[in-house]
């Protein structure tokens, strides 16, 4: 990428620095989005996902930290299709947005002006895989909201998420699965977590210390609507996981991704379950911009 975004200006990747004084590098309190650009290569058009949903959900996050984006809703929306396009962008691709601050000191005078950069990064899209993803459960509890709100993408919070994934890859796993101090199922490192048991799909309510995913969102509605199954939020167990039908992850950068063993227990002997792969095919065709029904979640760049 020739620009990144940074206090007010558009800048090389060179120059997009920050003092080592800043705020969020020292205490990590920056809070951040994930957005997934995609590019169609037939219609010759990129198609940014629930651009406005990233930006509002960025805004209630920014409140959490008393920290201030230097735009409104629309205007944060514009100022990503302007970067996506000085860098003539005609790939899938992800996009970074993140709000600090610069001063030091976390006493009770922290707020004030906030500073923002966005930044982008080329991302494969991996829905047309059919590999599964090996998952730990692990020893790390996740945060809970009496501790650092589970509900912010705050990012010191994710030190949290760092230390269980880097358990579950030197355990020769993919990923993990993280419960809360009850026990009770809250989410992967990054991911929101599904099950399917007799065409039922269950995932922990939104009290359950998880990130309210935008993912998460499109999947309920989509499992609701488009397949026309039943969708149950609840607290799971890992035993009710791990002897389940299907089980899949959710996320910005994972979308769906098909989960085939957790510890040692092989969950589905194919490599996706049919309601992963049904929902996975309808989420490949919407954020391509090929269901029309669903142009309302997609930001055309060009």
């Amino acid at each position: 990428m020739k620009y990144f975004y940074l206090s007010g200006k558009f800048v090389s990747p060179a120059q997009a620095r920050i003092s080592i004084m800043t705020h969020a590098f020292n205490y990590g309190t920056a809070v951040f989005e994930g957005i997934r650009a995609y590019w169609n290569a037939q219609q010759k058009e990129l198609y940014v996902f629930r651009l406005q949903d990233h930006f509002k959900r960025m805004q209630d996050n920014c409140q959490v930290l008393k920290l201030t984006l230097p735009f409104d809703g629309a205007q944060m929306c514009d100022l990503t299709l302007e970067l996506l396009r000085k860098n003539k962008v005609r790939e899938n691709t992800y996009v970074r947005p993140i709000c600090f601050q610069a001063r030091l000191g976390i006493g009770p005078k922290f707020g004030g002006k906030s500073d923002f950069a966005m930044y982008l990064l080329p991302l494969t899209s991996r829905l047309d895989s059919d590999r599964a993803m090996r998952l730990l459960v692990s020893s790390y509890n996740r945060i809970d909201k009496r501790m650092i709100p589970a509900s912010a993408k705050i990012g010191g919070s994710y030190v949290n998420s760092f230390l269980a994934g880097q358990e579950a890859l030197k355990k020769g796993y993919d990923d993990c699965i993280m419960l809360n101090l009850d026990g009770t199922i809250a989410e992967a490192t990054g991911m929101n977590i599904f099950m399917v048991i007799k065409n039922i799909l269950y995932t922990p309510p939104l009290a359950a210390n998880i990130l309210p995913g935008i993912t998460r969102d499109c999947v309920i509605k989509l499992a609701r609507k488009e397949l026309g199954l039943e969708v149950k939020e609840k607290n799971l167990t890992v035993k009710e996981v791990k002897f389940a039908d299907e089980v899949f992850l959710t996320g910005t950068g994972a979308e769906i991704e098909p989960v085939g063993l957790i510890d040692k227990k092989i969950i589905n002997r194919r490599k996706i379950g049919p309601v992963t792969r049904m929902l996975s095919d309808l989420y490949h065709q919407i954020v391509l911009g090929e269901m029309a029904k669903y142009h309302r979640w997609l930001t055309t760049v060009y």
